[in-house]
């Protein structure tokens, strides 16, 4: 046959395989880098959502600290009131 017909030449299937195997592995490596790409933007934004998540806790555990000593403060003096009331009966 020739390669009018559509067949093909022994030399033509090696040098197309060689070009085929060299895009598979170039779409290959960039398939790669854009994954390794992509994972590294995901941990950064799981990075950055963490340390939000982390001022936020911080921020409430001031908030209830600060609350809980606001609470003391006024059962220390209630408790000093009632004290001076025991005392003056």
């Amino acid at each position: 046959m020739s390669n009018s017909e559509g067949s093909v030449n022994k030399g033509d299937i090696g040098e197309s395989s060689k070009k085929l195997n060299e895009d598979e592995y170039s779409i290959c490596f960039e398939n790669t880098t854009h994954i390794m790409n992509a994972l590294k933007e995901a941990r950064m934004k799981s990075r950055e959502m963490i340390f939000s998540i982390y001022h936020s806790l911080k921020m409430l555990l001031d908030i209830i600290s600060r609350m809980n000593r606001k609470l003391e403060d006024k059962n220390i003096k209630r408790n000093d009131k009632r004290k001076e009331k025991v005392n003056d009966l």
